[in-house]
């Protein structure tokens, strides 16, 4: 699993060297990946990984971000209205 960074937010953060990304609900070891198409100061992951069914074609690929964002429901519809969340990142 990796992150999607801009190398100018990358810091001493090297191309393909791991992290650790934290957010109030966890933390993770992943890959950091340079994007020149992430806007600078935000940070991109895949959605639609991390599964945890035991099964050959989905399980251990990957981070479930949805663990690491946490719900944050909309008062008027009930919904989750959370896509997005701040997180730190360090040298792993």
């Amino acid at each position: 699993m990796f992150v999607e960074i801009n190398p100018q937010s990358a810091g001493n953060l090297k191309d393909g060297g791991f992290v650790t990304l934290t957010t109030p609900a966890g933390s993770v070891s992943v890959r950091v990946h340079f994007n020149d198409g992430i806007m600078p100061g935000v940070i991109g992951m895949v959605k639609g990984l991390g599964h945890t069914l035991n099964n050959r074609y989905v399980s251990g690929k990957g981070v479930n971000i949805n663990e690491l964002i946490s719900s944050k429901i909309e008062p008027g519809s009930g919904m989750d209205a959370a896509y997005g969340i701040k997180a730190g990142i360090s040298k792993a």
